[in-house]
């Protein structure tokens, strides 16, 4: 594979991260303490099922917080980019997309292309609160 690619896939990664706090998530252990990182350096998972049990097994304090978030790919209509956000919706909310191929794809079929842009996004899925 070549270097530039895996470092694409390495930084535009999909799948479901663990937040900490807001804009802050998990991505390993250092001595003993969790460590949080941006979006980009956090640990990620394939499935929601995988990272909630990741939280309960590892990460089960007593009063922990957490939130699994999924991580896609999703339309950005160009002229909201320095603004608040509004994104190109389905019939079942937020166009959502595991590759960015998949958003190019739909963004031509489409024709979005003259005034989106794609870019990932980070949807707040399940709030885990650990209780005695």
């Amino acid at each position: 594979m070549e270097k530039g690619k895996k470092n694409e896939q390495v930084y535009f990664r999909t799948g479901y991260v663990i937040e900490l706090e807001r804009d802050r998530y998990f991505s390993g252990w250092q001595g003993g303490r969790i460590c949080g990182a941006s979006v980009e350096r956090a640990k990620y998972f394939d499935t929601a099922k995988r990272a909630e049990s990741y939280v309960r097994r590892h990460l089960g304090f007593l009063g922990f917080s957490a939130c699994l978030c999924r991580v896609c790919f999703v339309l950005v209509e160009t002229e909201t980019l320095e603004t608040d956000w509004k994104l190109i919706s389905d019939e079942r909310g937020p166009a959502r997309f595991v590759s960015y191929e998949a958003a190019k794809k739909y963004r031509k079929e489409h024709m979005l292309q003259e005034h989106t842009t794609i870019e990932l996004f980070v949807f707040r899925e399940k709030n885990m609160q650990i209780a005695a």
